[in-house]
C-alpha cells in the first residue's frame, strides 16, 4: 500500500477524510444532484456547460475535453447529448473543418442560468450557520484543497503532499 501510516481516528486528517467520503457518498451526492437538477442534465453535461459559459459561451471540443480531463470520446458523447437538447449546438470553424466549436444556444443559457440559481440558494442554504469569515475561510480552503487535487491528478504527488 502507500508509505503514510493508518491515521487516528481523533487526528484532523481522519476527520478530512470521513468529511470527504461524506461529500462522495453516492446517495447523499445523488440526492443533492436530483434536487438541484432533478432530470434535467448529468452532472457531466453541467460541467460542460459551465465551462462553456465560464469561456463566454464558446469553446473548441479539444479544450473543452482538457478543461474537464475527459478523453475526446467522452466529451464527443456529453456534447451529443447536449446537442440533442438543444444546449448547445456544433460549429466548424471556416478555415479548419476538423475543429469543432462548441456553442451555448440561447435554450442552453437560460437553464444554466436557472441552475446557477439553485446551486446559489442550496449553498446559502447549507451555509447559513456559519459567519462571513468562516465562509471566506472555507472558499480560501476548498480551492487550495482543489489545486492540490489537481497537482495530484496530473501526477505532481510530491507537490500534492508538499503542505504536510
Amino acid at each position: 500500500m502507500g508509505d503514510q501510516p493508518l491515521l487516528d481516528p481523533s487526528s484532523v486528517e481522519f476527520r478530512i477524510g470521513v468529511a470527504w467520503r461524506e461529500l462522495r457518498r453516492g446517495a447523499v451526492a445523488q440526492a443533492v444532484r436530483n434536487r438541484l437538477y432533478g432530470d434535467v442534465l448529468e452532472p457531466a453535461q453541467l460541467d460542460a456547460l459551465d465551462v462553456l459559459d465560464e469561456r463566454g459561451g464558446r469553446c473548441r471540443m479539444s479544450e473543452l475535453a482538457d478543461a474537464l480531463r475527459v478523453d475526446a470520446s467522452t466529451m464527443t458523447r456529453t456534447a451529443g447529448r447536449l446537442v440533442r437538447a438543444g444546449y448547445v449546438r456544433r460549429v466548424k470553424l471556416a478555415d479548419d473543418g476538423r475543429v469543432v466549436i462548441l456553442e451555448l444556444t440561447r435554450k442552453g443559457r437560460v437553464l444554466l442560468q436557472q441552475l446557477q440559481q439553485r446551486r446559489i440558494d442550496m449553498l446559502f442554504d447549507v451555509l447559513a450557520d456559519m459567519s462571513g469569515p468562516e465562509r471566506a475561510q472555507l472558499a480560501d480552503l476548498l480551492e487550495r484543497l482543489v489545486a492540490g487535487l489537481d497537482r495530484y491528478a496530473d501526477g505532481d504527488r510530491a507537490a500534492a503532499s508538499a503542505g504536510r
